[in-house]
């Protein structure tokens, strides 16, 4: 690298960790039931995304938030419903690992009444032709349309555009208007994944509208779907 290249190099990784860290200070002031939060590095979302979602639930105030993964973003999607004193959310995973790792803390910050982890093994799907793996959710009984869909699984080693089926499979339970926070965004995946979904939605009568957070650490989209 030259110079100019490695100092804006730092400068970037220095925005970030601010980021980050103004991002985790703004969750523990804002969600006064908070007890206990794991880790935010490595697999975890990132306290940017987190926070982001809280700010949206909190603001939006959803009868139903939907989650693909499980884990930290679990956590806070409780706590924000919890602090709501309105709403519930379900949260689908794939490996029995994390379903007691969540539940544990599901216990620890007492949010038990407001969340639910769903043990949800990935199984084929068949979708326009070609299959698929995703979460099994045909035991699954969704007495609320979904509100907020937040996506951060399955894992990308899954398979190619391993997150695309969540759309195509979940469509027909959107409310009238569905927010979808998607995680990863800044991945090639990711990008062609949101592409598809805007055609496929499009084609259902739904208007889309995209907004996107291209700084935070791993990238974040919202998309803003609304029945025509």
């Amino acid at each position: 690298f030259g110079t100019t290249t490695l100092v804006s190099k730092i400068e970037e990784v220095f925005e970030n960790y601010f980021l980050q860290i103004e991002s985790l200070l703004s969750i523990y002031r804002t969600l006064p039931n908070l007890k206990f939060l794991p880790t935010t590095r490595g697999w975890a979302g990132s306290p940017d995304f987190l926070a982001k979602i809280m700010s949206i639930i909190l603001k939006e105030k959803p009868q139903f938030v939907l989650e693909a993964s499980s884990g930290v973003s679990s956590i806070i999607i409780g706590l924000a419903i919890k602090l709501n004193n309105y709403g519930k959310a379900i949260s689908l995973e794939h490996d029995s690992h994390y379903v007691k790792f969540t539940q544990e803390y599901f216990e620890i910050n007492q949010i038990n009444d407001t969340s639910n982890v769903e043990y949800c093994p990935l199984r084929d799907y068949n979708i326009f032709g070609e299959i698929w793996k995703w979460y099994d959710i045909d035991n699954l009984n969704f007495t609320e349309n979904i509100d907020i869909l937040v996506i951060d699984g399955p894992p990308r080693t899954t398979q190619f555009l391993a997150r695309y089926p969540a759309v195509p499979l979940l469509y027909k339970y959107f409310s009238q208007r569905t927010l979808i926070l998607l995680d990863d965004a800044n991945r090639n995946d990711e990008i062609v994944i949101v592409q598809k979904w805007i055609i496929f939605l499009e084609n259902n009568n739904f208007k889309v509208m995209v907004t996107r957070f291209d700084n935070f650490e791993k990238g974040m989209i919202i998309l803003e779907v609304c029945r025509l």
